[in-house]
């Protein structure tokens, strides 16, 4: 039984230390000064839209700072304090990015609020390009967030109603409902 438990012990340290050195890779990479944080909280009544995480003012976090991880756009503090900040993740309803088609340099806004693994990306002309598959990251216009950030990928789009413009369902590129990491990046 011992011998099971250290298995499955190393097995978890072996597995964060290589999510950590993916991050630190990230890092090394991108410009800008980032602050790692570990995930410590999660609202239940508000799972899919908030997560504490483990560094605060006293880190230099600030409110509106974006968060990421290495695969993505993750959201934006909303509060802090000493050593501990909340996460609006960009899932939540609540949540509004300033968006780009990488390809077609299209705009539009995604939004949270169809669950915990998709985001709605309304596009602000008939005139659009875009199509599944399409990268889609930050814009930098009227928003909190640097221009290029990886939001997701399109899965599908579609025409709500006969003479609107389009809209597409996004995957976020990062899995929010199993983070254990994120970088904040500091003002």
């Amino acid at each position: 039984k011992a011998i099971e438990a250290l298995r499955a012990q190393l097995s978890e340290i072996e597995k964060e230390n290589d999510r950590l050195r993916d991050l630190l890779d990230f890092i090394d990479a991108a410009p800008g000064k980032y602050e790692v944080a570990k995930v410590v909280g999660r609202n239940p009544s508000k799972w899919f839209s908030t997560i504490g995480v483990s560094k605060g003012s006293a880190d230099g976090v600030a409110i509106d700072c974006a968060v990421v991880s290495q695969s993505g756009l993750v959201g934006r503090v909303i509060s802090t304090e000493e050593h501990y900040s909340t996460i609006l993740l960009i899932t939540d309803p609540e949540s509004g990015v300033g968006a780009r088609v990488l390809r077609s340099r299209d705009d539009g806004v995604t939004l949270g609020g169809n669950g915990p693994s998709t985001l709605l990306f309304r596009l602000f002309s008939k005139e659009t390009d875009v199509k599944p598959g399409d990268k889609i990251v930050t814009s930098g216009v009227g928003s909190k967030y640097p221009p290029g950030m990886l939001i997701g990928e399109v899965e599908s789009v579609y025409v709500p109603q006969p003479g609107l413009v389009r809209e597409a369902i996004v995957k976020p590129a990062t899995d929010l409902m199993h983070l254990e990491e994120v970088m904040v990046i500091l003002p």
